[in-house]
């Protein structure tokens, strides 16, 4: 087979143009052309994707450390409105370990889905139904070592 822009395929393979090799048509992804696959293969366009992500400035690294600053900020506004530390043991040091526990059977949501750009007032709303509690005694309060 020889390589080119607009290379078919042709007795089940296809010329990938990113690594010039020929490969079954399983390696590429299917799209709406004649031959029934999108060029290059599956591993170039993984490749690709990769290393747009991580040059500098990329749109998605962008997004994705906007979106953690925001998720940060919100839990940090609830930890904040529930007092800021466990309830049993007063631990308080890392806003990742301290979890929001659902204290009645009125639970709508997630906690942690409500971190992903919700309102503030529906995620207070949720909080207000839950104590603060650092994650030893969250898994401990969950194994019956001990009850609120």
């Amino acid at each position: 087979m020889t390589k080119g822009m607009n290379n078919p395929a042709i007795n089940g393979y296809k010329w990938c143009p990113k690594c010039e090799t020929t490969k079954p048509l399983s390696e590429f992804y299917p799209a709406n052309t004649p031959d029934g696959v999108r060029s290059p293969c599956k591993q170039c366009n993984r490749a690709g994707g990769k290393d747009r992500y991580q040059q500098e400035g990329s749109v998605g690294k962008t997004r994705n450390a906007q979106r953690l600053e925001a998720r940060l900020a919100l839990k940090r506004q609830l930890v904040d409105a529930a007092g800021g530390c466990c309830v049993h043991c007063g631990y308080k040091r890392s806003l990742s370990a301290l979890d929001f526990h659902h204290t009645g059977k009125d639970k709508e949501h997630e906690m942690a889905d409500l971190l992903n750009g919700v309102h503030l007032s529906r995620a207070l709303a949720e909080a207000a139904k839950c104590v603060l509690l650092c994650a030893n005694c969250h898994r401990e309060l969950h194994a019956g070592e001990w009850e609120l």
